[in-house]
């Protein structure tokens, strides 16, 4: 197997190799298969609220970005009293924010209180210790070409750990 670094776009357009959601998606619909990965012509569905928190966790802890740069904090005056947002001071807060995303103060609670719990698990020393991150791996397997993008690989003893 060997390493290689592509942009998000060439690993997803690459279909020499094969991922195993390109697998997945051809054994559940072919139709979805073509349009997806040969035509290229499905719109990504806009990221939930969770998609984003993961995103968030996901660049904090594989990428080594500070939370801070990568969210803003909604002010008390862009929140009601009961914590729901004001839809047009979030807007402007918004706009002075480019690039982050804004979160009310739970949230951000909520996501330092992962990052700090995921710190002093068994698996961060594996991922800190990881050999290589978000490379795309080339092998084969049955004669067949394959990739992954794992979010992290390393060896452990004797073992790979993916």
């Amino acid at each position: 197997m060997h390493q290689s670094r592509l942009s998000e776009h060439a690993y997803h357009r690459n279909n020499v190799h094969l991922t195993r959601s390109q697998l997945k998606t051809f054994i559940e619909s072919r139709e979805d298969y073509y349009h997806q990965f040969v035509k290229g012509d499905v719109v990504r569905p806009i990221a939930s609220r969770l998609m984003l928190h993961g995103q968030i966790l996901h660049a904090v802890l594989l990428e080594g970005k500070a939370l801070f740069d990568l969210i803003a904090i909604y002010p008390d005056d862009c929140l009601n009293k009961s914590g729901g947002k004001i839809a047009k001071r979030c807007e402007e807060f918004e706009s002075t924010k480019e690039g982050r995303i804004c979160l009310k103060p739970g949230e951000w609670t909520h996501l330092d209180q992962m990052v700090n719990a995921f710190k002093r698990s068994e698996l961060y020393e594996l991922v800190r210790m990881a050999t290589a991150r978000e490379e795309v791996v080339f092998g084969t397997y049955k004669d067949r070409q394959i990739k992954c993008k794992p979010d992290f690989y390393g060896e452990l003893d004797d073992r790979l750990v993916l």
